[in-house]
């Protein structure tokens, strides 16, 4: 894979954003990083040096019923032409936007690792539905084995 020459790296509350633009610099220390944050965002001198550029979103929420803000969101990372979509979590939301922009996408582990994800509109709508049913099968196993299994000493 060739170096992307822009990386934009996606804002999101929950995880230490520093340390994700310091995963992405130290994957792709030659590319220009852009911190894609919502409005008003108090950036921290650290975060503001790790990135090269800084650009604020239309808004500082998005939801599941706000189409039209979400493609406005998508046109304004796709008006940046990323190489490469940096998310933070492996969410079914975040997946969703990297598929709308239509660059190749990565999520940000907690060990520091950059791991190529391929979302698609199709797709994403599955790996929901898979989460949940891997969800329910070991509720379901861990259910089953506290009722059925014994611990402790026999009774006499």
């Amino acid at each position: 894979m060739t170096e992307p020459s822009l990386i934009a790296v996606f804002y999101s509350k929950g995880r230490s954003f520093l340390d994700v633009l310091r995963t992405v610099r130290q994957h792709h220390p030659g590319a220009r990083i852009t911190a894609i944050v919502p409005p008003g965002y108090p950036m921290p001198p650290e975060e503001r040096a790790a990135a090269d550029a800084v650009t604020e979103t239309g808004q500082a929420r998005y939801g599941a019923c706000d189409g039209a803000g979400l493609i406005r969101l998508a046109r304004q990372v796709r008006a940046l032409r990323p190489g490469l979509f940096v998310i933070t979590f492996d969410s079914p939301k975040l997946e969703l936007l990297a598929a709308w922009i239509g660059v190749p996408a990565a999520w940000c582990t907690f060990d520091g690792q950059l791991v190529p994800i391929r979302p698609t509109l199709a797709n994403v709508p599955a790996h929901v539905v898979g989460r949940h049913l891997r969800g329910r099968t070991t509720y379901a196993g861990i259910w089953l084995a506290t009722r059925l299994l014994r611990v402790g000493p026999k009774p006499r």
